[in-house]
């Protein structure tokens, strides 16, 4: 069985999810509970209803996804570096250079 809360907890350290941001996708999918429990359960003081952990299950499924989505749009966005058989860290070429390419540049 899933650990929600330590999930959620690493959620809101790493991914930059602030704790209402959590907490109205949460919403969103049928919790209700009050900000202030939410956050007691998150930390482990109070429990919650088998329904409201239903809610969180799906409020960090999203967020999760979310997360995953901006990291691989961000990863994306990063210019690929050529190499070639001379020049392995050029940032010269703007796209790869294929294996009959880089026997050219060598002069083979």
């Amino acid at each position: 069985m899933r650990d929600l809360r330590h999930e959620a907890r690493i959620l809101l350290q790493r991914e930059n999810v602030a704790s209402i941001d959590l907490w109205i996708t949460y919403w969103n999918h049928g919790g209700r509970c009050h900000p202030f429990e939410f956050d007691a359960f998150i930390n482990e003081l109070v429990p919650l209803a088998w329904s409201e952990m239903e809610a969180l299950a799906l409020a960090l499924d999203e967020l999760t996804l979310e997360a995953i989505s901006k990291a691989l749009v961000q990863l994306l966005k990063q210019p690929a570096r050529a190499q070639c058989c001379q020049c392995p860290t050029s940032s010269k070429a703007r796209y790869p250079v294929t294996t009959l390419q880089a026997d050219a540049c060598a002069g083979a």
